[in-house]
Parts: structure tokens; C-alpha cells; sequence
């Protein structure tokens, strides 16, 4: 028969108390991973929408101001699904009011999206865009409103976050 061994059954009880106590630990490490890496994704969302609606609005002088198809074509580039005002799904088109306004949704997370055209000479300077030197640019704005699956010290939630896209056209 072999003897109690009453080191060995304390040391088992040590690591449980320690994977107790670590446990927390890792548990809130791996949700802000997880947490700052979805944040990431949503941020990569918006920075490529704000492009390809920059990029539809280059393309030729009838789409430099078509604000409507840049949001469109942003808004369709991460397959945002939008809902009118009484929540019932349709396709996306950001210019509609009243009662057909929609909210456009990546995931369940609100998405906007705003494009503006201007134009500038060859210091910079904002001119019209009817002037020789003038130069034309598009610009789409797109946000996005993420909640945080935890809150996080220093951050807010939702967390506002979107991205920029500012091309000059041919």
C-alpha cells in the first residue's frame, strides 16, 4: 500500500487557487482581444466604403456630383442592409425622407455615409468648379457606431468610429 502523501494533495489544491485567481485575468484579456479586433474589422468596413464611394464618384463628370450613388456605392461595398423608418427591409438609397428614410446597418451596427464634391486650383485654393484651373475632388465621410462589448476605461461606448476618402477626378 502506498503511503498519504500530504505535499502532493496540497500542491493540487494550490493550482486550483491559482487557476482561480487567473482565470479573471485571462478572461478580460481575451474579451478586449476579441473586443479591439472586431473594432478593427468594423474600422477596415468603413475606410473601404468611403472608397469605393470615392471611387464611383471619379469616375466621370456625371457621377462627380451624384452624392446619392456615392453613398449607394459606398453603403453596397460592406453589404449594409438598410430598413425604413418602420423597419422593414429595403434596398439602400440614403436620399429618401419622411417616412422612407432609412438607417443603413453593417451587422447591427448603424452605418452613414456622406459624400460631398468641391473643387480647387493648383495652389489649393477652393474655386468654382466652372474656373479653367479648377481641379475636382470628391469626398465621402462614413461612420460607423460600435458598442463595446465590455466598457473600457478611457473609451466611450458606442465608440464612433468611420473612415475618409478624399480622390481628385480625371
Amino acid at each position: 500500500m502506498k503511503p498519504f502523501n500530504k505535499r502532493q494533495n496540497q500542491q493540487r489544491g494550490n493550482a486550483l487557487i491559482e487557476a482561480g485567481l487567473i482565470a479573471p485575468v485571462m478572461f478580460l484579456m481575451l474579451s478586449g482581444v476579441i473586443d479591439f479586433g472586431r473594432a478593427f474589422y468594423y474600422t477596415d468596413a468603413a475606410a473601404s466604403a468611403a472608397r469605393a464611394g470615392a471611387q464611383f464618384g471619379i469616375q466621370s463628370p456625371a457621377t462627380f456630383t451624384n452624392y446619392t450613388g456615392m453613398e449607394i456605392a459606398a453603403l453596397n461595398d460592406v453589404n449594409a442592409s438598410c430598413k425604413d423608418s418602420g423597419g422593414t427591409s429595403a434596398t439602400c438609397n440614403p436620399s429618401l425622407s419622411g417616412q422612407q428614410a432609412q438607417q443603413a446597418y453593417i451587422g447591427s451596427y448603424k452605418l452613414s455615409a456622406t459624400a460631398t464634391s468641391y473643387c480647387k486650383d493648383s495652389s489649393g485654393n477652393t474655386v468654382a468648379c466652372s474656373a479653367s484651373t479648377a481641379r475636382g475632388y470628391v469626398k465621402v465621410v462614413t461612420s460607423i457606431t460600435y458598442n463595446l462589448m465590455l466598457p473600457w476605461p478611457g473609451l466611450p461606448s458606442p465608440l464612433a468610429i468611420g473612415g475618409l476618402a478624399i480622390m481628385r477626378t480625371q
